[in-house]
């Protein structure tokens, strides 16, 4: 754990204190170890620590403790992004589980379950910040269900990490500033490249930036 709270701290000395801060554990620790990184994690400012324990069942009382020992620091704790309907989500809000859930457009069961996933987790108070390190169309439609979104927090983007990302679609890239616009056109707002799509059908493609 020492050489993951250096980088925490490390992360945070280089951004300083107005950017919000997130842990991803995903689910390694058990509910002792958790419980320690929790109280180490405290004195960087953390907004929110995200799956420390594998989310079943079984853990459920195990995650309630956790968010009482986050909210105890004030912190907030994350979770759900591979629930599949909001029946996977039903036993963790319930319980108490999380401050914040993260249902992620393309494994929850689309669009109508990902809006009545939002609407269930607002009746409970919970936040809604969708998972989404994906391509540009499942990046688009977590875009328009955001949007959409009373309990919306914010959304993950996937950025800088392959210039395909944009070039498949064209314009979807969010800026620097963290901001993404909601297209406007006919149905999600954005069309694949043909082009692109038949170069990449080829075979491997590597796109080096000069």
């Amino acid at each position: 754990m020492r050489s993951g709270l250096a980088r925490v701290a490390g992360v945070r000395e280089a951004v300083g204190p107005s950017v919000r801060l997130m842990i991803d554990c995903h689910w390694r620790f058990d509910e002792a170890t958790a419980a320690c990184m929790i109280d180490a994690v405290a004195e960087h400012d953390v907004h929110w620590i995200e799956f420390p324990l594998r989310e079943t069942v079984d853990n459920i009382p195990a995650l309630v403790r956790l968010r009482a020992r986050t909210t105890h620091h004030g912190l907030r704790l994350a979770g759900m992004e591979q629930g599949i309907g909001y029946e996977s989500f039903r036993p963790f809000c319930e319980a108490g589980c999380y401050d914040v859930m993260m249902p992620d457009v393309k494994y929850v069961g689309g669009l109508r379950q990902m809006m009545r996933c939002a609407e269930q987790l607002e009746r409970h108070g919970i936040e809604v910040s969708p998972h989404n390190p994906s391509g540009p169309i499942a990046h688009v439609a977590s875009v328009h269900v955001s949007a959409a979104m009373q309990s919306f927090d914010m959304l993950e983007l996937q950025f800088d990490e392959s210039p395909l990302f944009d070039l498949l679609v064209g314009g979807v890239v969010p800026s620097r500033s963290g901001s993404c616009a909601v297209p406007r056109a006919i149905g999600l707002g954005v069309r694949l490249s043909p082009d692109v799509l038949a170069e990449c059908a080829e075979g491997p493609t590597l796109i080096v930036e000069a």
